[in-house]
């Protein structure tokens, strides 16, 4: 007797702990599946919002002192208009053959100039401080330095406030 209890109720338990197993599986793969969409969404939202193009560069040497100017474009879903969060890195060879990196301060060793509508009409940073999408923004800068190598060229890196990131190699008096 004791066994026609004890077989069904074994048999019973089995089965709840195969379905709570079934379970618990599809609840991990649903999350497993939600937490890539979710990560895919962020990675494409920042994509969208932060994209930027370096359009032109040019660089110029004077004695002691680089020189350059830089034009991006703003590619991106949202406009450029906090300069103080934006980066430049500037990279560079030296006479010694090694790679100096200088990071750029804004407004002390560059600035925003002007905003460009079209190519062939632009407007001065001050009164347009806002960059949308699909205009260019040029950028003076400069920098000291001794010792870089004339011959070889500058590397630019400009990060936007969205953390978007462009890089141009440029040669010097280009």
């Amino acid at each position: 007797m004791p066994s026609e209890i004890i077989i069904p109720g074994f048999i019973v338990i089995l089965i709840i702990m195969v379905a709570a197993i079934a379970v618990i599986g599809m609840i991990l793969y649903a999350s497993s599946v939600l937490n890539t969409a979710l990560n895919e969404y962020v990675a494409n939202t920042v994509r969208r919002i932060g994209v930027i193009e370096i359009t032109n560069a040019s660089v110029i040497a004077y004695t002691g002192t680089i020189e350059f100017n830089v034009t991006i474009l703003n590619k991106g879903g949202e406009p450029l208009y906090d300069m103080t969060s934006t980066d430049i890195i500037v990279q560079y060879f030296t006479i010694s053959n090694n790679v100096n990196t200088l990071y750029l301060k804004y407004s002390v060793n560059w600035e925003p100039v002007a905003v460009y509508l079209t190519n062939n009409y632009s407007l001065p940073y001050t009164s347009k401080p806002i960059v949308e999408t699909g205009e260019c923004l040029l950028i003076k800068g400069w920098f000291g330095t001794q010792d870089i190598d004339v011959s070889k060229p500058l590397k630019i890196i400009v990060i936007s406030q969205y953390g978007a990131k462009d890089v141009r190699w440029a040669i010097i008096g280009s």
